[in-house]
């Protein structure tokens, strides 16, 4: 008789994953369609005729934020040369369109978290080599508010943000997350709901010092988030950190519009 202490780690790991996916078949985040197996190539937590649809960052981009911008002589985007950003550099997976806007709002408000695995793997993929010359200590998601972390369950920044580190670990890049380092203050009112000229005055002051950041001091930090738009929400967490002694801030968004 076989016992389980007997069995290799890495079996029981692959035996659990294959009966969650026969009780709880993934499907695809875009068409919904279940997803038999997980393909080779590509992404395999999105079905080939789907993932032909998402719009990635291309061509000449913002030095700052990374956003696309029309000509080759424009280091920052019209966004970035109008107000003071306090990050150093960012990068985003996909263009916020129609499909990343799914994929991220589904997973932001549907609890569909397996949507977390293809945008994570998406980032590793695409931005490791990015990421390892960053060489951040620590990967930070940006904080909900208790009151909204307790009603939806869980933060997706900081699934996102578990995932990626999950995913970068099997590239060689060892980055761990803390989810205590900052907090939300404020329960603002969300950024989608406002115009561009009212975000930056809605998240002012929402960010603090988590209790779990006593005796830790980073100099070097990746934000992750899910949506940039007009970048305030990580401008306002990047200057908290600024004001707590980090030297070097950069984020990972997982789309940008």
């Amino acid at each position: 008789m076989i016992r389980k202490t007997d069995m290799p780690e890495g079996f029981i790991k692959e035996m659990t994953e294959r009966a969650s996916e026969l009780l709880f078949p993934r499907v695809c985040p875009l068409c919904g369609r279940i997803l038999k197996s997980l393909r080779k190539g590509d992404n395999p937590y999105i079905c080939a005729s789907c993932y032909k649809k998402i719009s990635f960052p291309e061509g000449p981009r913002c030095l700052k934020c990374s956003r696309p911008v029309e000509n080759d002589s424009d280091e920052l985007c019209s966004s970035c040369r109008r107000t003071r950003k306090y990050f150093d550099r960012g990068a985003a997976v996909m263009m916020h369109d129609e499909a990343a806007r799914k994929i991220l709002y589904d997973l932001k408000y549907s609890n569909k978290r397996d949507n977390a695995d293809m945008a994570a793997l998406e980032a590793a993929d695409r931005l490791h080599e990015v990421i390892r010359a960053w060489n951040p200590q620590v990967m930070i998601p940006v904080p909900l508010h208790r009151k909204r972390e307790f009603e939806r369950g869980y933060n997706q920044a900081e699934l996102l943000a578990l995932k990626t580190s999950g995913f970068l670990k099997k590239r060689g890049i060892s980055i761990p997350v803390d989810s205590r380092y900052l907090k939300r203050v404020r329960n603002t009112a969300p950024q989608k709901e406002l115009g561009l000229s009212d975000r930056q005055e809605n998240i002012r002051g929402s960010f603090g010092m988590d209790s779990g950041a006593a005796g830790k001091k980073y100099t070097r930090v990746m934000l992750v988030d899910d949506i940039y738009t007009s970048g305030a929400t990580l401008s306002e967490c990047a200057s908290v950190l600024r004001e707590n002694g980090t030297e070097e801030i950069y984020f990972l968004a997982f789309s940008i519009g």
